[in-house]
């Protein structure tokens, strides 16, 4: 069950993502002030970075009940990248 919520949490927050990338194409066609589309683009890149790590957390956590070693290693060292 937590993992059904964790998720649809995810997906929560990767369809909004997907939205705010969509405002700020948008917000660019229309020739929108460059300050107004760069702190749009810093709001998504903020929750796409949020976002990643719950994933790959949620991954890790997931891995090493499967004691998948390999795929671990894999998550923990995306994990550390970006962070």
């Amino acid at each position: 069950m937590a993992d059904t919520v964790i998720s649809d949490d995810i997906t929560v927050s990767l369809n909004r993502i997907e939205g705010q990338v969509r405002g700020i194409h948008k917000m660019y066609q229309e020739g929108r002030e460059c300050g107004q589309i760069a702190q749009q683009i810093g709001a998504a890149m903020k929750a796409l970075k949020r976002v990643g790590t719950e994933l790959l957390t949620t991954e890790v956590v997931r891995c090493s009940k499967e004691a998948r070693t390999k795929d671990l290693e894999r998550a923990v060292d995306s994990l550390a990248k970006i962070t």
